[in-house]
């Protein structure tokens, strides 16, 4: 058994994350933030994350329409094919993210692989988690 109290985990750096588990191809991973990712697009429809605590204004452009939308503790957010977006937190924030394992964002041009996931997100100057 394997208990996460997502309350209580915080990351060394903006959008750390601990592994929880891969099942079937599918990666799960919490992430803590206190400060905003950068506009990208993701390889597919393969991602969508529940927000644990905390608030995130999430901005998407689609088709030359942008919005906004503002997400609190419960609320889940799913990327379509296509959807570029950016996540800004409004207070620290934890989210539940689900991704296949070989996820990769077009803005980091990083294939991640085939066996579980050590990176979500490559962020300027870092090389992962």
């Amino acid at each position: 058994m394997k208990v996460v109290k997502s309350r209580e985990f915080t990351a060394e750096r903006a959008w750390g994350a601990l592994d929880i588990t891969t099942m079937n191809g599918v990666s799960c991973r919490l992430h803590w933030t206190d400060a905003p990712y950068k506009w990208h697009v993701n390889d597919g429809e393969e991602v969508f994350f529940a927000v644990m605590q905390g608030q995130v204004r999430m901005r998407v452009r689609r088709e030359g329409v942008e919005e906004e939308v503002l997400l609190d503790a419960g609320d889940i957010f799913h990327a379509q094919p296509g959807d570029e977006h950016v996540a800004k937190p409004v207070v620290s924030l934890s989210t539940l993210f689900f991704s296949r394992s070989n996820f990769f964002t077009r803005s980091s041009k990083s294939y991640r692989g085939t066996g579980p996931r050590r990176v979500l997100y490559a962020l300027p100057g870092l090389s992962h988690y």
